[in-house]
């Protein structure tokens, strides 16, 4: 494998953590108190600016650390395309495994909107990770393109 492929999976790895640690907050946030629906209403929000902006930074971290080895702006793109696809994954499989661990710790009560269903858990999971990794492509090839033509002497 390439070395700029590698890098570009290693920032993705590091894109997928970090944009779920936001996530791993709201949960600890939802089961440590009732009274924090302040910041029960306040986490979803920075879960999104987070995920956004941070998968945003993985495009931009991709072709930060593989500019000597682009040369083209498609090189720009598949490396960036990369980074936010493996961050969309692992985004992914850390909120399929959270969504399957809460529907033990939690028991909906009858006013509640929370279900759980073997169709959305064999059917909805991967569905989700796929939707991810698009997602997080997407916009780390935004991220990745923009920096790369702001900063690097890329061909376009």
């Amino acid at each position: 494998m390439e070395k700029d492929y590698k890098l570009a999976i290693s920032v993705g790895i590091i894109g997928g953590i970090v944009t779920t640690i936001p996530t791993i907050l709201f949960l600890l946030a939802f089961f440590t108190s009732s009274d924090l629906w302040g910041i029960k209403m306040v986490l979803p929000i920075i879960m999104f600016v987070v995920s956004f902006f941070g998968t945003i930074g993985v495009g931009i971290l991709a072709v930060y650390y593989t500019r000597p080895l682009l040369h083209t702006m498609m090189d720009v793109i598949k490396v960036s395309g990369i980074a936010g696809a493996v961050s969309g994954i692992l985004y992914g499989v850390i909120l399929a495994c959270v969504s399957i661990i809460w529907q033990f710790i939690y028991t909906p009560t009858p006013n509640s909107y929370i279900g759980f269903s073997v169709a959305s858990s064999t059917i909805g999971i991967p569905l989700y990770i796929i939707f991810m990794a698009a997602l997080n492509a997407f916009l780390a090839i935004i991220g990745g393109t923009a920096y790369a033509i702001s900063k690097s002497p890329i061909k376009l």
